[in-house]
């Protein structure tokens, strides 16, 4: 190759590993230096010879395999698809400043526009019209209060930025990471561009049947869901702290602590409202016609158990089997699924409800209590599915609610007698996506 060749490949290897770095992979000078020395038995005309020696060099973590993909996607695309990519960004750029405007025009107060971060009035363009009326509501009501001043304003601005962030966080997008802005027009769109691929490659994944999901997506999968499962227990471990703020005076207390000074009441006592946390109780059907679901049921409860102290976790096919102590701080996904692989009693055989329950009542009876919340996740298929049943209905007495995720699509829930038989005793949700689990999980325990 020609001293000019090597400097056009050394420029946009360099432009090439800035990208990656920017974006989080991490890529240390030996690996730059393992890809130059690969890159002399490379075939510069063999695009998948350049991607499997820039892979094997460069990417080292298992979960920087999708940034990897996306990012040589984008950066070494043609000048046709960089171009047709351009024209896009300037279309979507166009509609974001309408957007912004039209937020603008609709977030007042008193005729003034509302002191928002641009974000704030993006987050709003993406509500839905009911919400987007409600806020413009709240706001003309406001401006045209009885003594209402133009002095109220900051105080109304910050009501709307609170209400703002509380839908933005019930929102279902998943953010992978904030894209840094580096001052090179180039560089940022590229940057947008690998945002904006990965963003749609993890909304697929996200809406997709858990059961179609290939081998080869099933890493970024499991991120995903590890990730989402580690942020709703954070979210549930702070819903259930009890709260150090004064709410409610104790009038008892602060007349009995206040005898001695005449009955003045010059010593104040509070209490505040005790919050109870639910216990948990996670049946994962894993019969040969969920097992691909359970890999993922389990990856999720791997999340959640970590951070919640309170869950219990039971296996049941023809038997019960409880695995809660599989779930301990420390227990890797590979150990568990290790462990589950030695259950061969229990793993990939028919499924038995009635008798899974039966023990669940015998056997594990201390568990069922009335601030109990029972997740069942399973297709309903079921021997037996009449006697199940009823035992469902026997344990559904002793604790607060039951959740059944079936995996079954909603829309055949009719051809399947046992989905009629079970619904009367629980609160049945379709769910078979990862977005639906962590949805109906996070709305059962969040917002109940």
């Amino acid at each position: 190759m020609s001293k000019e060749t090597d400097f056009v490949i050394g420029k946009n290897l360099v432009d090439y590993i800035n990208l990656l770095r920017l974006l989080g992979a991490r890529v240390s000078l030996a690996e730059i230096l393992d890809v130059f020395q690969a890159f002399e038995y490379v075939n510069f005309s063999d695009r998948n010879s350049v991607k499997a020696a820039l892979k094997c060099s460069l990417i080292k973590r298992h979960e920087d395999l999708p940034l990897f993909e996306q990012t040589f996607r984008t950066f070494f695309a043609s000048p046709e698809q960089k171009k047709e990519w351009q024209v896009q960004k300037r279309q979507e750029d166009n509609e974001v400043e309408q957007q912004l405007a039209q937020a603008e025009s609709d977030l007042t107060f008193q005729g003034e526009s509302l002191n928002l971060t641009q974000k704030e009035k993006l987050s709003y363009v993406n509500l839905d019209n009911l919400a987007q009326e409600r806020l413009q509501d709240f706001l003309k009501k406001s401006s045209e209060g009885t003594h209402m001043e133009k002095d109220f304003k900051p105080m109304i601005e910050n009501m709307v930025r609170g209400q703002l962030a509380y839908w933005q966080n019930k929102e279902e997008n998943f953010q992978p990471f904030e894209v840094p802005e580096t001052g090179d027009q180039e560089v940022d769109y590229l940057l947008n561009q690998v945002q904006k691929g990965l963003k749609e490659e993890q909304s697929r994944l996200l809406k997709q049947d858990i059961k179609n999901i290939s081998e080869a997506d099933s890493p970024e999968a499991e991120r995903l869901l590890h990730h989402l499962s580690r942020k709703l227990a954070t979210r549930i471990s702070r819903r259930y702290q009890q709260s150090s703020k004064r709410s409610v005076i104790d009038l008892r207390r602060s007349i009995r602590k206040n005898i001695g000074l005449g009955g003045a009441m010059v010593k104040l006592h509070y209490k505040s409202k005790k919050v109870t946390k639910p216990q948990l109780i996670l049946l994962c059907d894993v019969s040969g016609s969920m097992s691909k679901y359970t890999k993922f049921i389990l990856q999720f409860s791997l999340g959640l158990a970590n951070a919640i102290n309170s869950m219990e976790t039971f296996l049941f096919a023809e038997r019960l089997e409880r695995t809660t102590p599989w779930f301990q701080k420390g227990v890797s996904f590979e150990e568990i699924m290790a462990m589950l692989g030695e259950q061969r009693q229990v793993w990939g055989q028919g499924t038995d409800l009635n008798q899974s329950l039966k023990e669940l009542e015998n056997e594990h009876r201390f568990l069922l209590k009335k601030n109990t919340i029972v997740i069942i996740v399973s297709d309903t298929k079921s021997v037996a599915a009449a006697k199940a049943a009823e035992r469902l209905q026997s344990v559904q007495k002793r604790v607060k609610q039951i959740l059944w995720l079936n995996t079954l699509a909603q829309s055949t829930w009719d051809k399947h007698p046992s989905v009629a038989a079970f619904q009367p005793f629980c609160r049945m949700f379709e769910c078979n996506t990862i977005m639906d689990l962590e949805r109906i999980i996070s709305r059962q325990l969040l917002e109940n």
